[in-house]
């Protein structure tokens, strides 16, 4: 049990970390590729504005928008120098009339055209090109009075740039879960200790309770009998042996849990024959449905082999068709099949006909003492354990328990792993 909470403490500290790791990450990443799509932008549209350069006096940067010192670009006099960067001119036929490839090195003339015939079949004013190793950033204007013009600006050190902070964030990342993980490791049962000794406490609690009742109910239930011997049968005997009957089960589905909680039961599994412990239970309960007027009808495959403890996987089958008898419609029907769905994965299905079942919540369905009828005054047996002790028992064999609901039936459908399978099935139908 400590090892499971410490594990599940673990788990979800760094998956909470993983997260905010990632979403920073995230929200640096945009954030910076933002300012650095708005700072090509800014400076191709200063650019175009002067005819293919950069001005290169400070003097020259009219628009307040271009204020070296407080505006948006901030690269000062050494932009002009810094960007790489090439020109074309083309008319309204996209025929090339100039090009300008004085402020880059690794492009000509017949390059630049090349590229900017690509570029021009594109929709749309700006976007970017790849060629070879290098990135460019490219924006259209047209003029009416003048040649049209295209600026590419080589941006593949800015992707680089990004490429490597990305890379640093995600290893600095890394070693933050890492370091976390140590020292989360390290303290965390310390952290769960005081949880898991309150757990210890109420387990010994409901282990001592149970033993402490089975006295006094023995001894209730021996006078009861004298009584009924030496004054014969009345309402008031038959009351005390009904509710020691009702103690009894609590205090036996109450030991069940305790015995689920307390005990490493995935370290004693063995093979089972899941298919002979399900028709023995549907055995035991057809006499149940046929006294209750409640069509019973069951299909069980034979030659079913899991991984589980015999006891428990009879105590689980049990629960649900004692459950499907309690809460079956008056002359509804109950139906049962275990069978294998694909390769060597079976399910176990039992439904029962449940008109009341429509907008249920049935998540609830599987609290401890959790009753539909929140007075507990149903007059149907049951203290709201059994459904729990079942997801109990799914838990600690890691299947797979869901709830369905459709044409005024109620379903439980389990999902388990097998070890083997025969497709030749039992198909057994018994009407009440």
């Amino acid at each position: 049990m400590i090892k499971k909470l410490r594990r599940r403490f673990i788990g979800m500290s760094m998956a909470i970390l993983l997260s905010a790791i990632i979403l920073v990450s995230l929200f640096v990443y945009f954030l910076a590729i933002g300012r650095i799509n708005e700072q090509i932008d800014d400076i191709l549209d200063l650019i175009i504005e002067n005819e293919g350069t950069i001005p290169v006096n400070e003097e020259d940067l009219e628009d307040p928008e271009y204020d070296i010192q407080n505006g948006i670009i901030r690269l000062g006099k050494e932009m002009r120098y810094e960007t790489r960067y090439f020109v074309v001119q083309y008319d309204d036929d996209n025929k090339m009339l100039s090009t300008d490839t004085s402020y880059i090195m690794t492009i000509r003339d017949r390059d630049a055209r090349r590229i900017a015939l690509k570029v021009l079949k594109k929709r749309g004013e700006s976007g970017r090109f790849k060629d070879g190793a290098n990135v460019y950033h490219y924006k259209k204007k047209e003029f009416t009075d003048k040649p049209n013009i295209i600026v590419f600006m080589d941006i593949s050190s800015r992707i680089w740039m990004i490429s490597e902070i990305s890379l640093y964030m995600c290893m600095v990342g890394f070693i933050i879960l890492v370091l976390f993980f140590v020292m989360l490791s390290a303290y965390s049962e310390r952290e769960v200790r005081p949880y898991i000794e309150n757990m210890e406490r109420q387990k010994r609690f409901v282990t001592n309770a149970s033993h402490e009742l089975k006295t006094p109910l023995a001894v209730i239930s021996a006078n009861t009998e004298m009584i009924e011997a030496l004054n014969g049968k009345s309402k008031w005997t038959e009351s005390n042996i009904r509710q020691i009957e009702r103690l009894n089960g609590l205090v036996s589905e109450l030991v069940t849990l305790a015995r689920l909680d307390e005990q490493d039961v995935l370290g004693s599994l063995q093979e089972v024959n899941i298919s002979d412990i399900t028709r023995d239970a549907v055995e035991n309960f057809s006499q149940v449905f046929s006294s209750k007027k409640i069509a019973f009808d069951y299909y069980v495959e034979e030659g079913i082999v899991v991984m589980g403890e015999s006891k428990t996987i009879s105590e689980f089958v049990t629960i649900f068709l004692d459950n499907a008898a309690k809460y079956c419609d008056p002359e509804g029907v109950t139906i049962l099949t275990l069978k294998t769905v694909k390769g060597t994965r079976c399910t176990l299905r039992i439904s029962n006909s449940y008109k009341e079942g429509k907008n249920v919540d049935y998540s609830k369905f599987f609290e401890r003492f959790y009753r539909e009828d929140e007075s507990h005054n149903s007059q149907k047996k049951g203290y709201g354990i059994g459904l729990s002790i079942a997801k109990e028992v799914v838990d600690t064999f890691k299947w797979k328990l869901n709830i369905e609901y459709l044409n005024d039936s109620i379903a439980f459908v389990i999902s388990f792993p097998s070890l083997s399978k025969n497709q030749n099935g039992l198909r057994t139908i018994d009407k009440g």
